[in-house]
C-alpha cells in the first residue's frame, strides 16, 4: 500500500507546503480546511475562504530514478539513450490515475516515447527523473527545444 499524502501551493505566497492535515464535510465530501507548514515548520492555517488560495497535490507512491518523489504537477524528464532527444513531462491526475502530459514540441517515434494520457505513469518510472514542478519552476513548462 502506497503511503497517502499531499502538498499544497499557496498562489500568493508563491510557496510549496506540506499539508500535514485535511479536513473535510463528511455529509458534502468538500475540503474544508488545511493545515500547511514549510520546512521550517512555518504553519499556515487555511479555512473555506482561503481554499482557492491553494493547489492541493497528492503524492503517487513512485520515486524517479534518483529516489526522488513523484508528485502531481512535478515535470519529468525521459531520457533514454536511444532517443535524439530528452522528452519532458508533466505529471497528471487523470482517469482515475496518474498519467502525464508531453511538454515541448520534440518529435520522437511513437514506441520510444511514454505514452500520453489518460495512460498509466506506471510506464518506465524508474527511467525518469524529477526536473522541477509547474509551480516553483514554469519555464519547464515549455519542454525546452
Amino acid at each position: 500500500m502506497r503511503e497517502i499524502k499531499f502538498r499544497a501551493w499557496h498562489k500568493f505566497k508563491k510557496k510549496m507546503y506540506k499539508v500535514y492535515d485535511l479536513k473535510g464535510d463528511s455529509a458534502t465530501g468538500e475540503l474544508c480546511a488545511l493545515s500547511l507548514n514549510d520546512d521550517n515548520a512555518v504553519g499556515v492555517n487555511l479555512f473555506p475562504c482561503a481554499l482557492p488560495n491553494v493547489e492541493l497535490m497528492q503524492y503517487t507512491g513512485l520515486k524517479d530514478k534518483n529516489g526522488k518523489e513523484i508528485w502531481e504537477s512535478d515535470i519529468l524528464l525521459y531520457d533514454r539513450k536511444h532517443l535524439e532527444h530528452p522528452v519532458a513531462f508533466e505529471v497528471l491526475y487523470r482517469c482515475g490515475g496518474y498519467a502525464q502530459r508531453r511538454l515541448g514540441k520534440r518529435e520522437t517515434k511513437l514506441e520510444d516515447m511514454p505514452p500520453d494520457p489518460c495512460d498509466s505513469l506506471l510506464y518506465e518510472w524508474n527511467q525518469l527523473e524529477v526536473i522541477g514542478n509547474k509551480f516553483d519552476d514554469p519555464e519547464l513548462l515549455g519542454g525546452g527545444e
